[in-house]
């Protein structure tokens, strides 16, 4: 399981997560990896990587375009929660 730290996050061009510090491939993150996005206005859900680069991930699905935010990234290659988890995770704390 790959997982970052609390980063700062950016969310551009519909698909692009970049983070201001750290190493996404470092970190173990991969082509095709499902990632979940948590503590995210818009997109805290999960979405699987197209592209990766230190400092970037390209999604296969849609993102809305966000400024910066605290967030934390986890993967398992697999789907790890859906967004209604999520959610209701959210709604309960």
């Amino acid at each position: 399981m790959a997982q970052t730290n609390t980063v700062e996050l950016t969310i551009t061009n519909t698909d692009t997560i970049t983070r201001s510090a750290g190493n996404f491939i470092s970190d173990g993150f991969a082509v095709t990896n499902k990632i979940t996005i948590w503590n995210s206005s818009n997109n805290t859900s999960t979405y699987t990587i197209k592209t990766v680069t230190t400092t970037t991930i390209i999604t296969n699905e849609a993102l809305t375009n966000e400024t910066a935010f605290n967030g934390v990234i986890l993967s398992a290659g697999n789907v790890l929660w859906t967004n209604e988890t999520i959610q209701n995770n959210i709604s309960s704390n």
